[in-house]
């Protein structure tokens, strides 16, 4: 019998991946995945249990200053309300990291970027939000999902939470040979260590959030090169840092990008839902350490 795809990425997890960068060598050396429990989980993002009472208010309000942000009100909302239904049924909080990404696929249905029959490869996406939501909405046809082992169980353990038939039923990519056979899946999965297979793989949008800036520079520019290696032109958003120095002292930056192909600059400017963050205490919202900005590209011109 033909193994899940979860069963093979927990067999995996004692392994480290030839990718991971001192970042993640260090927010995975407590990572454990026994009896159906994840602990360890650190650098993901946040994810905490649903707020109550005075706690839940506050943090509601101190929410809405960054729905300025919202450009189509109407979809946003539709967006939003899947959202908080996603978080409900995860037990956690719908916090700002989630709502993050309903700016974000805002944004990106401005430029028209989703669609029922587009290809999206998403990677990296801390507990799954992006690709749960983008499968939830069915605003696009297909996500490719690409991350770290460890990572990419998280992201598929929540997005079962949600999706549990489009798990079970996602296809992780080993070789070259398995793309043939992807057409009719609406959930890829990739180990990063694989992300060769990128080169292989037909796509309308990838998206990375804060995640390029926690690789070394020469992965990121190693998925760049996989991803612009392809006939068709496509669109590629990121949200990263400017700069981030890593535990190792190692730096990544967004101006050590390399792109060997044609490009259009559609988008180049500080992200302003990603300027700051929500604390518990006064003053409740600190400015993040460095900027960052978010860029979208066209890419294969």
């Amino acid at each position: 019998m033909k193994k899940k795809v979860l069963e093979i990425l927990c067999e995996s997890t004692k392994s480290d991946d030839n990718t991971q960068s001192s970042h993640w060598k260090k927010y995975h050396s407590k990572f454990k995945y026994e009896n159906g429990i994840l602990t360890g989980l650190e650098g993901f993002g946040t994810n905490t249990k649903p707020l109550t009472g005075i706690k839940k208010i506050v943090y509601d309000l101190i929410l809405l200053r960054y729905q300025s942000n919202i450009i189509n009100k109407s979809f946003f909302n539709d967006v939003k309300k899947h959202a908080i239904d996603i978080s409900k049924k995860q037990n956690r909080n719908f916090d700002l990291d989630i709502l993050r990404h309903c700016l974000t696929i805002d944004f990106l249905s401005s430029y028209k970027l989703l669609d029922k029959n587009k290809t999206v490869v998403v990677i990296g996406d801390g507990w799954g939000i992006m690709t749960t939501l983008l499968l939830k909405l069915k605003i696009v046809d297909k996500v490719i999902l690409v991350n770290l082992n460890k990572t990419l169980l998280v992201d598929l353990i929540y997005t079962s939470k949600i999706l549990p038939s489009v798990v079970d039923s996602c296809s992780l990519l080993e070789n070259k040979s398995d793309v043939k056979r992807i057409k009719k899946q609406k959930l890829v999965a990739i180990r990063a260590d694989n992300y060769e297979l990128l080169r292989y793989i037909q796509k309308d949008l990838v998206i990375n959030i804060v995640s390029f800036q926690e690789m070394n520079i020469d992965v990121v520019n190693n998925y760049i090169k996989y991803l612009e290696n392809c006939d068709k032109s496509f669109f590629l958003y990121h949200c990263n840092r400017e700069e981030k120095v890593l535990p190792d002292g190692s730096i990544t930056r967004i101006k050590d990008f390399k792109f060997k192909k044609p490009k259009k600059v559609i988008v180049d400017d500080i992200c302003s839902w990603h300027k700051d963050y929500i604390t518990k205490r006064p003053p409740f919202i600190l400015p993040y350490d460095g900027i960052i900005r978010h860029q979208l590209y066209e890419l294969n011109i």
